[in-house]
């Protein structure tokens, strides 16, 4: 089922358009399963709370707070939610837009997920335009879209230039095993069995990021998913992911996100 621009399962809680895009945010009830489907038009799905599981033909995908979806248009899925209440917050482009952008070689065309880090920290901060609009949020969201769509176009990139060799992507998997704790890259090497330097050259050229940058981008995801836990205080949720203090935290997080934890997690409770 193709689902035309405006459609989409689940309960529509306030919905605007600023410049060409329609913007949605929408409530997903506990366990509601939906049946395959795509949509008209690309779009981005922010998870702004709960979790579902997205699966694209053989692949599935765990999906909690401060996931950020893209689907292009045509791009079959199906959703699970899980016991927790979900919201979303959605955006659909106009082709047009997208059409501009190809004269750039800035090419969207492969569903793509990020957890965290700066790419979803851009789709949260048009969010606060949509939950805030006035006169200049359709330039403010236009900015933050651009700046999104160049960031995934760049990850796609890199991703086309080739694919990481087995024992760094072993590299990889420990990272995401214990990226709580204070691993050094002399630590890492020696439990993968490569040198250091090796391991530095390769993990950047293979992922487009230093070791330490990667870490911490999963340490400010696993923290995006606590702050949706509004029971749970900032300086416990800085220490569960590896930060020693708050004040470290908060600037890391800021940089990485735009916005302070606290102000996050505000933008959460307040919709």
């Amino acid at each position: 089922m193709k689902l035309p621009s405006g459609r989409f399962y689940g309960t529509r809680i306030k919905s605007s358009e600023a410049a060409r895009f329609a913007l949605f945010e929408a409530a997903y009830l506990p366990n509601q399963v939906h049946p395959k489907h795509s949509h008209e038009r690309s779009s981005f799905c922010l998870v702004l709370r709960g979790n579902f599981t997205e699966t694209y033909g053989r692949d599935s995908l765990t999906c909690s707070a401060s996931t950020l979806l893209f689907y292009p248009a045509g791009e079959v899925h199906m959703e699970h939610f899980h016991k927790a209440g979900t919201r979303c917050f959605i955006i659909e482009v106009q082709p047009s837009w997208l059409e501009q952008l190809r004269q750039y070689s800035i090419l969207v065309d492969q569903a793509a997920n990020f957890h965290g880090g700066k790419i979803p920290g851009l789709a949260m901060r048009a969010y606060q335009e949509f939950c805030a609009l006035d006169e200049f949020s359709p330039l403010s969201i236009e900015g933050f879209m651009l700046e999104m769509i160049a960031e995934i176009s760049r990850y796609s990139q890199q991703l086309r230039n080739g694919k990481p060799i087995a024992r760094i992507e072993l590299v990889r998997e420990l990272i995401h095993e214990r990226f709580s704790e204070s691993l050094t890259l002399i630590a890492i090497s020696e439990l993968v069995g490569l040198h250091p330097v090796y391991v530095a050259q390769a993990f950047r050229k293979a992922y487009g990021s230093t070791v330490g940058e990667y870490t911490r981008r999963l340490r400010i995801e696993s923290a995006c998913r606590e702050l949706s836990k509004l029971d749970l205080p900032i300086a416990r949720i800085a220490a569960n992911v590896g930060f020693f203090d708050q004040s470290h935290f908060t600037r890391t997080f800021r940089r990485l996100v735009g916005v302070t934890p606290a102000e996050y997690r505000k933008t959460l409770s307040s919709h």
